[in-house]
């Protein structure tokens, strides 16, 4: 009876890992399938002011891809020609909503002692935009008040 126990875990587990293998050579095409749209937009997403900077990539049921983006300058009268060719590229035109939609919103907050840094999008069952800021730094050495300056 024991070895029959030990027989159906083994089983189980070999039944297991074989469906693992299937679930995730699903994930890596679907990735795959998102970063092939996400390269063939960014030369787009450059002429419109957004430089691709960091990709993270988080492994998961489902998965999720956050590329960070910084502000650049755009290319003066490129928005023809930037529609043009995210035009077939679903995901390179909803990336450029969202970065125009959290560019604008980023340009009218203030917040305290700290400065604009980038846009992060996830690209996942429910995508988000997240605007990003860092502590501002005036200076790199510490100010000190005017009685303990020499």
């Amino acid at each position: 009876m024991f070895d029959k126990i030990i027989g159906k875990a083994k089983q189980t587990a070999e039944d297991f890992k074989e469906k693992a293998e299937v679930v995730s050579d699903k994930v890596t095409d679907s990735v795959n399938k998102v970063l092939d749209e996400l390269n063939a937009a960014t030369p787009s997403l450059v002429k419109a002011g957004y430089q691709l900077e960091e990709v993270e990539i988080e492994v998961g049921v489902p998965p999720k891809l956050i590329p960070r983006f910084s502000i650049c300058r755009p290319q003066p009268d490129s928005s023809e020609q930037i529609n043009e060719e995210l035009r077939k590229n679903r995901m390179g035109k909803n990336i450029l909503k969202g970065l125009n939609a959290a560019n604008s919103l980023q340009s009218k907050l203030r917040v305290r002692d700290m400065e604009f840094s980038h846009i992060e999008i996830e690209i996942g069952v429910v995508p988000t935009v997240k605007l990003r800021y860092r502590h501002f730094l005036q200076s790199e050495s510490p100010v000190l008040p005017s009685s303990e300056q020499g």
